[in-house]
């Protein structure tokens, strides 16, 4: 499950991470 779980967050955080950039510098 921790597998599982990581494989989840990272993408999540990488997208919020992503959006947070693209929303500073459109």
């Amino acid at each position: 499950m921790e597998t599982f779980w990581s494989g989840v967050r990272l993408p999540t955080i990488t997208v919020t991470r992503g959006n947070a950039i693209g929303s500073t510098n459109p």
